[in-house]
């Protein structure tokens, strides 16, 4: 799954900027030595995973699995890693290095371009929950309309603070990073499932 989500949305994009001739160095940028950037992830991401705690059931879910709070720590931290490059990196280059930047320039308005992405983003999230979702997944429905609705409503907000987050920063580590937060705890479950 990992090799298609890379292929797909890191591959082929950088191959068609790479035919356009547009580079692609600054799409890749880690931004680490630029200011601001260590204060900007741990705030950020300390941010989200306690939002997550709260507003998500995945500290039930992890607990669930039967592990000390010591031995669950690991797990939520290579969740982190795992989901900022399965879901962060594969993301937030689509739609924040891709089709943000692109946006941008043509509409000339980088607050235009994060509001088109960021419904975009919730949008591209709606077939994985209406087609694998079930009754016991917040925000199924069998109205695809109601879908649609319920991921840009919970997931386009989420999407605005990365899309200012690349736009001040432009780097792509920080925004995978931040977006690895956002899905580490409700992933943790999972990834235990799989892993452990």
């Amino acid at each position: 799954m990992l090799a298609y989500k890379l292929a797909i949305h890191v591959g082929i994009p950088a191959a068609i900027i790479w035919l356009l001739g547009d580079a692609l160095r600054p799409l890749f940028d880690d931004g680490v030595k630029r200011r601001g950037f260590w204060v900007a992830l741990i705030v950020l991401s300390a941010a989200m995973f306690a939002l997550l705690a709260v507003v998500s059931p995945s500290l039930k879910q992890i607990g669930a699995l039967g592990l000390s709070p010591a031995a669950a720590v690991p797990w939520v931290l290579a969740s982190w890693a795992w989901l900022s490059l399965e879901a962060g990196l594969c993301e937030e280059f689509l739609f924040r290095a891709c089709l943000q930047s692109r946006l941008t320039a043509w509409l000339q308005s980088p607050a235009a371009a994060i509001v088109l992405t960021s419904i975009l983003f919730g949008l591209a999230h709606w077939p994985g929950l209406y087609f694998r979702g079930g009754p016991d997944v917040d925000g199924w429905s069998t109205d695809p309309i109601q879908v649609a609705a319920f991921t840009i409503a919970t997931l386009s907000p989420l999407s605005v603070s990365l899309g200012l987050l690349w736009s001040r920063s432009r780097s792509l580590l920080l925004v995978a990073l931040v977006h690895g937060a956002i899905d580490a705890l409700p992933g943790t479950a999972e990834f235990f499932r799989i892993w452990g």
